[in-house]
């Protein structure tokens, strides 16, 4: 998905690689170069998760403007 990410991030507002570790959900913003850049080099996906770059997701966060998460509420 970064490889994606890194040809076509001018097309969309976000792109985002979300994983759940422990409890939480976090995600990684792939249109962002150094987030890429540190998946190139990256041994596993744990280490990208648990590092510097991740962001906590939240449940009201939208994706983008037009297309949103549906409320499981």
């Amino acid at each position: 998905m970064a490889i994606y990410a890194e040809t076509h991030a001018e097309y969309y507002r976000r792109i985002d690689a979300i994983a759940k570790v422990g409890e939480k959900l976090r995600l990684l913003d792939l249109t962002d170069k150094k987030v890429r850049e540190t998946v190139a080099v990256a041994s596993d996906a744990k280490s990208l998760y648990e590092g510097a770059w991740y962001r906590l997701f939240r449940r009201h966060e939208r994706l983008s403007e037009k297309a949103a998460i549906p409320d499981e509420s």
